[in-house]
């Protein structure tokens, strides 16, 4: 608080200043700033702060700053005053002379208190009006004249502290969020923060200042538009308080995203503090069915012949992207079904519980893939035969080893196979395979290898999935 100052004497004005009273533990006064206001129209016209500040004396947990002007530096009243200040937050705004309001600055619209009493102009220089009493706060003190001012140290005629003595210590308030993550779905539509007060102090309130940091959501697109955000907790209350973020429900398959909050600063009692957790991230799940499915889903390896005996015989697929949320409905979408080339008629069909889901990767932006296998006896031996694999009960890919030909009946009638380019040899183990070895998103990235070990139900070797990693892309490969 405003605690002394100086800004008329007889003669020419000279040892102008203003002191504050600041506790003892709020060491950092970059934030705090004094503004001067001409009462004359309510402006400002200078600001101190910061290093502006000298530091003086103390006496019980009470540290007195000042700041000296120049000559003519405060001005003469009827009326003039000056504001208080943290970051924009304002503690004070006082008048000598009488009253008036501020029209701009951090006091903006805001009438002064008048403190009541003024320095003559025949006061003598050294003087002051000085705060007197003993107390705690601004409000335990009155405005007095002393002929000799106390600048940077406490007043002639005061004394902080409820009776001159050092109080007792007391643990200090400590807010911090009450979690350092929260997870939804987007669909869910609402997230909530929650920020949590330890040792409430039963006089005074604590306020504490919240603002997005970062995070890969989009601000309006992902979420509604949030800006600073300030909670209070009264005084003597343990109760959480807490704040909304409405999430965006959008129909577009995209990675998780995340937002993420920091307790940036929090006034309150002398010894307040910010716990920990200090940050919250807020992630954003994605929870829309991929429309690109059938784009993303192909078939990925194959095993049909080998010496003796065909034995191990399997097609792998997988999906590149699916949701979490979706996998249990997009297995029940998926129908495998086996073509004889000769024939060019469909001779066995898979679906539902015949599909095996095998492994899931997932990367940090919070892409996945997801590798299907369908274990088969009886998988043709080809010169040709070929697989489709339908999605929704729309068709979707046609492939074949020895040759090509096209499909009479079955999901994938009237269309013509897509020959993968090799084979497996009669004499090969039953350990090998069939596989697409590359790096990309798309069936399309790949080429079809020999490989001398299977992967069934999970990454080939030599393959990589590289998933896109914002809506731009994902949108992009959907036009394309």
């Amino acid at each position: 608080w405003i605690n002394e100052f100086h800004y008329d004497n007889d003669g020419g004005d000279q040892g102008e200043f203003v002191e504050l009273a600041v506790n003892a533990e709020f060491a950092d006064l970059s934030t705090v700033n004094l503004t001067l206001y001409n009462g004359n129209g309510g402006s400002s016209y200078d600001t101190y702060s910061g290093d502006d500040f000298i530091k003086g004396g103390s006496q019980n947990g009470v540290s007195f700053y000042y700041v000296d002007l120049p000559s003519n530096g405060l001005q003469n009243g009827s009326p003039d005053g000056f504001s208080l200040d943290i970051d924009g937050e304002l503690i004070q705004f006082l008048s000598y002379e009488g009253t008036f309001s501020a029209a701009d600055g951090p006091a903006e619209n805001i009438e002064s208190t008048d403190i009541g009493i003024e320095q003559p102009g025949t006061s003598p220089i050294g003087s002051s009006l000085s705060l007197a009493g003993t107390g705690t706060g601004y409000d335990d003190f009155t405005w007095e004249f002393t002929e000799v001012n106390s600048k940077g140290e406490v007043n002639e005629n005061q004394t902080v502290g409820e009776d001159g003595t050092d109080p007792e210590p007391s643990e200090p308030v400590i807010v911090q969020f009450t979690e350092a993550t929260v997870s939804l779905f987007e669909d869910e539509g609402t997230a909530t923060v929650n920020l949590g007060i330890t040792n409430p102090n039963p006089d005074t309130a604590s306020t504490v200042k919240i603002s997005r940091v970062g995070g890969t959501a989009t601000e309006d697109d992902d979420f509604e538009a949030i800006g600073t955000q300030s909670l209070t907790f009264a005084a003597g209350s343990s109760q959480d308080q807490s704040f909304d973020i409405s999430i965006s429900d959008d129909d577009l398959y995209e990675k998780n995203e995340t937002i993420v909050f920091a307790i940036q600063r929090v006034h309150g009692p002398a010894a307040t503090e910010i716990g920990t957790p200090d940050t919250l991230t807020v992630t954003i799940t994605n929870d829309d069915k991929n429309d690109r499915n059938s784009r993303l889903t192909w078939i990925n390896e194959i095993h049909y012949q080998n010496v003796g005996p065909d034995s191990n015989e399997f097609v792998e697929f997988v999906n590149v992207g699916i949701p979490v949320k979706q996998q249990s409905n997009y297995m029940q979408d998926l129908t495998l079904t086996l073509y004889n080339g000769e024939t060019g008629k469909a001779y066995a069909s898979f679906s539902g519980d015949d599909i095996k889901e095998s492994e899931q990767l997932a990367d940090s932006g919070g892409g996945f893939a997801i590798f299907y296998h369908v274990d088969i006896s009886g998988l043709q031996n080809g010169e040709p035969d070929g697989i489709s694999l339908t999605y929704q009960d729309g068709f979707h890919q046609f492939l074949s080893y020895g040759g090509s030909f096209p499909a009479v009946d079955g999901p994938a009638k009237d269309h013509s196979c897509e020959d993968i380019g090799i084979i497996e040899s009669e004499e090969a183990s039953a350990s090998m395979s069939l596989s697409l070895k590359g790096s990309g998103y798309r069936y399309s990235d790949f080429e079809w290898v020999v490989s001398d070990s299977s992967t069934k139900g999970s990454l080939n070797s030599d393959q990589n999935f590289d998933i896109p990693s914002s809506n731009e892309e994902e949108t992009e490969l959907a036009s394309n």
